[in-house]
């Protein structure tokens, strides 16, 4: 009977993240910065400046490509999570956290404002509904992010060979062995397109769930919002402080990107942030969530 309960309560909870204004909206801006920057990276590849122009004019004086430079434009650094040129990826990355909070993560508060959690919580008790909870929440979450950049890797995989990264082109994909996951995006680079996907989709989902955990603390609607995204905006701010001392990415919002920004990507600090995330959202949302007090 209880895990009947807690699967309708779970079922209604996904539906709702999923079905909702907010998630379409954040879906919507991703997407509209997946085209912007498919936008900028496909009219440069035909222009006078980009990749097939130069191929064109080496088979005109030449009567053949001089060089193998087919690994220059390849599909792993011109999708979002791989190209560092365009303004749409600064603004994606950085919104990130917003647009996976928009969903669902006010749902909590929302709910508490409106009196709708005494209803709930009555008919199937505190920590089915905290569960729930938080599963749409990191779900919504994580789906709102990868599915814009699973987009963006169509979209470019029409138009840019899939070619495995070479070492010669290596400005062209600045992926280094002392990278996360480094040797496997040089040796295996669609595995480590789809790793990536996995770690985003992991830390959007955490990131909803912090406006789930900053609704025990504050009142306000717009602070559950905020001030997760502020924080990581903080972190963001830090890295540009520290950044050139151990030239190793410490803003999620950064390492993020699949393709180092600047700083290499460590997979110590990678986990410990999940570490973090996991320790604000677990223990707050299912720990206080079971002691709730509805009023």
């Amino acid at each position: 009977m209880r895990n009947k309960i807690l699967q309708n309560t779970l079922r209604l909870e996904l539906r709702k993240s999923f079905r909702n204004k907010a998630f379409l909206f954040s879906a919507a801006v991703g997407l509209v910065f997946v085209f912007m920057s498919a936008y900028s990276r496909i009219s440069l590849e035909f222009s006078e400046l980009g990749f097939r122009a130069f191929v064109d004019r080496q088979i005109e004086d030449l009567g053949y490509a001089k060089y193998p430079i087919v690994p220059m434009s390849t599909l792993y650094c011109e999708w979002i999570g791989g190209e560092v040129f365009s303004v749409a990826v600064s603004l994606f990355y950085t919104l990130l956290p917003l647009l996976a909070i928009l969903p669902y993560g006010s749902s909590f508060s929302e709910e508490v404002h409106s009196g709708y959690i005494k209803v709930v919580i009555s008919r199937c008790g505190r920590r089915t509904y905290f569960l729930s909870k938080f599963a749409a929440a990191f779900v919504s979450g994580g789906a709102v992010i990868v599915l814009p950049q699973t987009v963006s890797l169509l979209i470019c995989a029409a138009v840019f060979p899939a070619v495995k990264p070479n070492v010669i082109y290596h400005q062209y994909l600045a992926l280094h062995h002392w990278s996360m996951l480094g040797r496997l995006g040089n040796e295996h680079p669609l595995l480590f397109v789809l790793a990536f996907l996995g770690i985003d989709f992991v830390f959007a989902g955490l990131f909803a769930c912090l406006a789930i955990s900053a609704a025990f603390f504050f009142r306000s609607r717009l602070a559950v919002i905020a001030v997760p995204f502020l924080a990581l905006l903080g972190s963001d701010m830090a890295r540009s402080l520290l950044g050139h001392i151990s030239y190793v990415e410490i803003s999620p919002l950064k390492f993020l990107h699949a393709i180092p920004f600047e700083n290499y990507t460590k997979t110590p600090v990678v986990l410990l942030w999940l570490l973090l995330l996991n320790l604000l959202t677990v223990p707050v949302i299912l720990g206080k969530g079971c002691r709730y007090e509805v009023l």
